[in-house]
């Protein structure tokens, strides 16, 4: 029995709805690529090739979760202070009217004379002995003008305390700095060196 081959393989027959209808020759080369694809599917999966594209999914999702939980934080940080903004405001302008107020209370001369005799009797009512009391060169700052003066004084802890705390007391603001105890002698008495600042506010012209 001889076979047709122009039958068994013309494609111009077909019925897409059929195809159970479609030549011999057609029907087996669809089986043929229908069992190649299935072949080529096991083959992809069995040696390996699918897993990079797994791999790469699963480096794409911790990529996605380390940046959400970087991200999160500073968004949280950023959402709290949107939320307290008017009270930073508020804030801001209260430090800003008690620096202005200070400012006001410097005075505009330094007075340099006066405040060591001040000094002077403040150290000579606690009982302090003075070996030196001299001004340091003036250090403009933004708003201010800073005059450190060097001091040192011999006595004892209490005569030191109460000295430190007359300063305080002045009429003039006066912060006492790099604050260096020694002993002197087998009497007990100690040597303190230390910088007592003061400040004067700018002119306008400065």
């Amino acid at each position: 029995m001889k076979t047709d081959f122009a039958a068994a393989f013309d494609f111009g027959n077909l019925d897409q709805s059929n195809p159970g209808s479609w030549p011999v020759g057609i029907k087996g080369l669809f089986m043929i690529g229908l069992f190649v694809a299935i072949i080529a599917a096991g083959i992809f999966l069995d040696a390996g090739l699918y897993r990079p594209i797994t791999l790469l999914d699963a480096d794409l999702k911790q990529a996605e979760r380390s940046l959400e939980e970087e991200l999160k934080p500073k968004f949280e940080t950023k959402a709290a202070l949107a939320a307290n903004l008017d009270a930073y405001r508020a804030q801001l302008d209260e430090m800003e009217r008690s620096f202005g107020a200070m400012l006001q209370k410097l005075p505009e001369d330094l007075q340099i004379d006066s405040l060591i005799i001040d000094i002077s009797q403040a150290g000579l009512r606690s009982g302090l002995e003075f070996d030196l009391i001299k001004p340091g060169p003036q250090t403009p700052q933004e708003f201010y003008t800073e005059l450190p003066i060097n001091i040192t004084v011999v006595g004892t802890y209490h005569e030191f305390g109460d000295f430190v705390s007359g300063l305080s007391e002045l009429n003039r603001i006066v912060s006492v700095h790099d604050v260096n105890l020694s002993p002197l002698d087998e009497s007990g008495k100690l040597q303190m060196q230390l910088v007592a600042k003061t400040y004067k506010a700018k002119a306008e012209s400065e």
